[in-house]
């Protein structure tokens, strides 16, 4: 991840970006257990929300020692803290389970933000995140301990936006 902190380090500056930015890839995906293959396809948390049922999210599945996350970026977009809230998450299911989330500049250093309650939930970073910084990543995990049964086992990401974002500033040439 060496190459995203080089990236924000030699950026002199950014320019707001225009409405709720989506996640556009994925960094990292670990399921835990409980996910049944149809629902372990770590992209459908990327783009708009576009859930339907049975299909549209990722299962992150049961909590096993740490394990089941997703992480993903955003492009050229950078999660920056605005007024209000910053971030929202689309979880989606009959049961909205809670995900702990964490953003970072570089994919090392991780700034734990908290655990959201499951279903759409907006996320503020003030006070949670130092200030004036820029975060490339965003990662969620499966809060609880408890098992869930599967062919979904654990929260279901349909998206991840961010509603406080900048992108490079462009100098004219």
């Amino acid at each position: 991840m060496w190459w995203v902190g080089q990236a924000l380090a030699g950026t002199p500056d950014c320019t707001a970006a225009p409405g709720t930015q989506y996640a556009q890839s994925v960094v990292a995906f670990t399921p835990g257990g409980g996910v049944q293959p149809a629902y372990a396809d770590p992209s459908n948390a990327l783009g708009a929300p576009n859930f339907r049922e049975g299909a549209g999210a990722v299962s992150l599945g049961n909590r096993a020692a740490g394990v089941a996350e997703l992480v993903v970026s955003f492009g050229a977009a950078w999660l920056v803290d605005g007024p209000g809230a910053d971030l929202v998450v689309f979880e989606e299911g009959p049961s909205a389970e809670p995900t702990e989330l964490a953003v970072s500049v570089d994919g090392v250093t991780w700034f734990e933000v908290g655990v959201v309650a499951g279903s759409v939930h907006e996320v503020d970073l003030q006070g949670r995140v130092p200030a004036g910084q820029r975060f490339a990543l965003v990662r969620l995990r499966t809060a609880s301990e408890r098992a869930a049964r599967g062919p979904w086992a654990g929260p279901d990401v349909d998206a991840v936006g961010l509603l406080h974002a900048c992108t490079a500033r462009r100098l004219n040439s």
